[in-house]
């Protein structure tokens, strides 16, 4: 399996950073020894992700039903053109406000569900300017009027995109890489009648194992495309996530994009003070958008206790001591970040 971000803006130039089957997350810039970046957060094994497409009201309820009870966030990649259209099966925005608010990510899945290598021929065919040269109207409005829209209605434009049949080739991929920093290129389709539970259990410990990211993509649950044969494995499959939560990240594909992103472009700089260690974190991407704290691992072994303190902030850092190593969470950004402990 291979997931691709496509990364815009402050990072060079909308290239793409890939975690797919073998490698390990991209390593940040040269460390201190003492203090690296966690390949995710709090320092787990792994990531994994689910993400449901299309957004049907009656999908979208059944999977709320059996997912939210686990605690986990999710990312519902959505066709916002069609939510207020003539085929009245749709989530409406209000719900689709509620899940944002209770801490799912809301992604763009293109206006309509169009095939945009489609919509691109016909472009092609009809939009261009005076030099004889296409406009894309039609892409523009299947992508950024889109990006538009969620915006709108949720408050804040989507990070994460999500083609329709994956169906993209390289200029598609850089106008969806233009307002979009996340964009998930390829997932691991649950549901359907080649999904079982053992295969989803074994793709979850291979992930583990590769110390890997893995997106699951969902449509139906009961009924409807790719819906499970057994839905009752789908919950079973949950809960088998669920006694992994030492070794596996689970969060929104947005959330964990934006993580190894930020990892990507964080420096670290660390200097020894009595008892502990002083850190500055140090990136160009705006926090503000990249706000996904990055967890710091201080390679400490035998301490009891840790303290974590912000330069300027009023409340301490959260922190985790195991018998390897110090474990605090932060932004990068303005600050010094002073850690000490005791044996």
């Amino acid at each position: 399996m291979r997931i691709l971000l496509v990364v815009a803006g402050l990072l060079a130039s909308a290239r793409m950073a890939a975690a797919a089957e073998a490698p390990e997350p991209k390593q940040p810039p040269p460390q201190n020894e003492k203090v690296t970046l966690a390949a995710y957060l709090g320092d787990k094994d792994a990531g994994l992700s689910f993400t449901i497409d299309d957004g049907f009201a009656g999908a979208t309820e059944e999977f709320v039903k059996v997912i939210e009870p686990t605690g986990f966030k999710v990312t519902w990649f959505i066709n916002p053109g069609t939510i207020d259209g003539p085929v009245k099966n749709r989530t409406p925005w209000a719900r689709w406000r509620e899940r944002f608010a209770a801490g799912d990510e809301i992604g763009n899945h293109g206006m309509t569900h169009a095939l945009m290598t489609e919509m691109k021929l016909k472009d092609e065919q009809a939009h261009k300017d005076a030099d004889g040269k296409p406009t894309y109207k039609l892409l523009d409005e299947e992508i950024n009027g889109a990006c538009d829209l969620i915006k709108k209605e949720i408050g804040k434009p989507p990070f994460s995109y999500a083609a329709a049949n994956g169906l993209v080739d390289d200029e598609i991929k850089k106008m969806i890489a233009a307002r979009h920093p996340a964009f998930a290129s390829s997932r691991r389709l649950y549901g359907g009648d080649a999904w079982s539970l053992a295969k989803a259990n074994a793709w979850l410990d291979g992930t583990i194992k590769k110390k890997d990211w893995m997106v699951a993509m969902l449509h139906s649950y009961t009924k409807g495309y790719a819906a499970f044969k057994q839905p009752a494995d789908f919950d079973a499959h949950l809960a088998y996530v669920t006694s992994k939560a030492g070794e596996v990240w689970v969060a929104p594909f947005g959330t964990i994009a934006k993580y190894r992103l930020l990892r990507e472009g964080t420096q670290v700089v660390v200097k020894p003070v009595e008892h502990g260690v002083e850190i500055a974190l140090a990136t160009k991407l705006d926090t503000g958008v990249y706000d996904q704290p990055l967890t710091l691992v201080i390679h400490e072994p035998g301490v009891k206790e840790a303290k974590a303190v912000r330069e300027g902030a009023e409340k301490p850092l959260p922190v985790l001591v195991r018998k390897d190593a110090v474990l605090v969470d932060a932004l990068p950004g303005p600050g010094k970040i002073t850690v000490t402990w005791s044996k």
